[in-house]
């Protein structure tokens, strides 16, 4: 996080979200965490489990006013990296 956005200190990351906010680059982070998951790191394994839960919880919450909506679980291998994703949703549909 510190050499991405080239910050030193928890304040200096501020201008990022206020004064020189673009999307695109703060979207571009996520690049790293999925560097940092395939590298084993635990938090952003952690990070990419709770966004995960948080996406489940927000397709239940509109699948409910869509109509001909089906979930289903996939292995997808992502840029031929053979990452296996496996978001478990324990506790988040019909919660």
């Amino acid at each position: 996080m510190r050499s991405y956005f080239n910050v030193t200190d928890r304040r200096s990351i501020l201008r990022y979200v206020y004064a020189n906010f673009d999307k695109s680059f703060i979207a571009g982070f996520a690049k790293e965490i999925a560097i940092g998951c395939e590298k084993g790191d635990p938090l952003c394994l952690k990070i990419f489990e709770e966004a995960g839960q948080l996406l489940a919880k927000h397709i239940n919450a509109v699948s409910k006013k869509a109509h001909n909506v089906s979930i289903f679980k996939k292995q997808n291998d992502l840029n031929n990296k053979n990452i296996i994703l496996d978001c478990t949703c324990e506790n988040t549909i019909n919660n």
